[in-house]
């Protein structure tokens, strides 16, 4: 069982937290369902803190809404692709095809699977 110290927690609150405050930059995370008590405590975190450490407003203070909550479950190679493919052709910065193969055979590799399944680790 991975334990997570509340030290490394907070560094990747505050590192997240700037990440949702960059303009014209989509954050991403993934995490295994029996973590999502975390993301309570950042929220807990961020209505204790006025300095702006954990800043929440970008997306309205609620880390757990369903409007920018997303199920990942497994998907192929090619479904992983074609996802990165329709998130960034929306954005200011399209990803050649070359890289998001790349970045994908990186995650296959890691996962050591025909599928990708993104998990917190």
């Amino acid at each position: 069982m991975l334990v997570i110290l509340l030290t490394q927690r907070i560094e990747f609150y505050k590192f997240f937290s700037e990440c949702l405050n960059i303009s014209y930059v989509k954050t991403i995370i993934s995490l295994r369902e029996d973590y999502l008590h975390h993301l309570l405590e950042f929220e807990r975190l961020s209505q204790k803190n006025s300095t702006g450490l954990y800043d929440l407003g970008v997306i309205n203070k609620n880390i757990l809404d369903k409007d920018i909550r997303y199920y990942l479950g497994k998907f192929s190679s090619q479904d992983a692709k074609a996802i990165i493919h329709s998130l960034t052709q929306r954005s200011h910065y399209e990803l050649s095809d070359e890289l998001i193969n790349r970045l994908v055979q990186d995650l296959t590799v890691r996962a050591r699977r025909s599928y990708i399944q993104l998990n917190y680790k």
